[in-house]
C-alpha cells in the first residue's frame, strides 16, 4: 500500500516525455492540472516564482553543480529552501545527514530552532512547538566543513573519471553518457553509462554481471518510485522515460580511482562488447 503524506493523500507520480526542443516558459493552454497538489518543477538555473506554491529544491548530490550560462547560479539557488545530502557516497560527506540552505535568514533561524528540539530561551526546558533532534553533531559538522577546502579538487577528480570513461568507450557502439549542456557544469558525482542492447550486444544487467565476475562493483541506476512495490497503488501518469533509464543505466565506479584501475573497468566493458 502506498505511503500517505501528512495531507492524507497518497503520492501521485508524473513521468515526462523527452523533449529536445527548448522548453517553453509557459504551459500550453491545452494543459490540464493533475489534481490539487501538483509538485513544482524548477528549470535548471531558473527561479520558481509561481504563487501560491512554495518550492523546496531537493538538490541532493548537486552541492557543487552550477549554471555558468545563467549567471553562475548554483544547484538549488532560487528556491526558498534547498536541501543537500552528506550521505556516505557524496562528494562532501559527513557519513549521513545534510544541509538546509536559504537566502532567507528567518527561515534558517526557524530551521535551526526546530532542529534543536525547539527549545526556548528559558532556564528550564520550554517548548512552544514540537521540535526534533535533526542537527549534525559538532564532530560530523567539522568533518563536513573540512572537506570544503578541497571541494573543487574533488569535483575535478570526479570530472576526470567521467572524461576517461567517455574517451575510453567513445568508439564502442551502444554506449552513451549524459551530455553536459553549454549552460551548466556538472559535478559528475557519479558516472552513469547507458547501454543499448541492440547495438552493444548485452543489456545493462549483462554488463553488471560481467563486471561483477571481474571483481568490479557497479549497480543499476535508481529504480523509479512508481515501479517500487511500496507505491503499487499510487496514481501514475506517464513513466516510460524513467523506466527506460532504469533499464539501460549502470552506475560505474566513480570514486577515487587511478587511471590504471579505471582502465581495467573500461577494458572489461570493451571485451564484453566484442563478444
Amino acid at each position: 500500500m502506498a505511503p500517505r503524506h501528512a495531507g492524507g493523500r497518497g503520492p501521485r507520480f508524473l513521468g515526462v516525455p523527452v523533449c529536445r526542443a527548448p522548453a517553453s516558459r509557459s504551459a500550453p493552454r491545452s494543459a490540464k492540472p493533475l489534481g490539487p497538489s501538483p509538485a513544482p518543477v524548477q528549470r535548471p538555473g531558473r527561479r520558481f516564482r509561481r504563487a501560491p506554491r512554495r518550492a523546496v529544491a531537493g538538490a541532493g548530490r548537486g552541492a557543487v553543480q552550477e549554471y555558468p550560462g545563467r549567471g553562475g547560479a548554483k544547484a538549488g539557488h532560487g528556491a526558498r529552501l534547498a536541501c543537500f545530502s552528506f550521505n556516505g557516497n557524496k562528494i562532501i560527506t559527513a557519513g549521513g545527514g545534510g544541509a538546509l540552505v536559504s537566502d532567507n535568514p528567518a527561515l534558517i533561524a526557524t530551521a535551526r530552532h526546530l532542529s534543536t528540539q525547539a527549545k526556548e530561551t528559558a532556564p528550564h526546558y520550554q517548548h512552544e512547538t514540537t521540535g526534533y533532534s535533526y542537527g549534525l553533531s559538532s564532530v560530523l559538522a567539522a568533518v563536513g566543513l573540512a572537506q570544503l577546502r578541497t571541494l573543487e579538487a574533488r569535483v575535478a577528480s570526479r570530472r576526470a573519471v567521467f572524461a576517461r570513461y567517455v574517451v575510453g568507450l567513445a568508439d564502442v557502439p551502444g554506449v552513451s553518457f549524459m551530455p553536459e549542456p553549454a549552460w551548466g557544469r556538472s559535478s559528475r558525482w557519479l558516472s552513469v553509462a547507458m547501454f543499448d542492447p541492440a547495438r552493444f550486444g548485452a543489456d545493462r544487467e549483462g554488463v553488471r554481471r560481467a563486471l561483477d565476475e571481474a571483481g568490479i562493483e557497479s549497480r543499476p541506476v535508481w529504480k523509479p518510485l512508481h515501479l517500487q512495490p511500496a507505491f503499487r497503488d499510487a496514481e501514475v501518469v506517464g513513466g516510460p522515460v524513467a523506466a527506460s533509464l532504469f533499464e539501460r543505466g549502470l552506475c560505474l565506479p566513480s570514486g577515487n580511482m587511478t587511471p590504471a584501475v579505471q582502465a581495467r573497468v573500461i577494458e572489461t566493458i570493451r571485451r564484453l562488447a566484442r563478444r
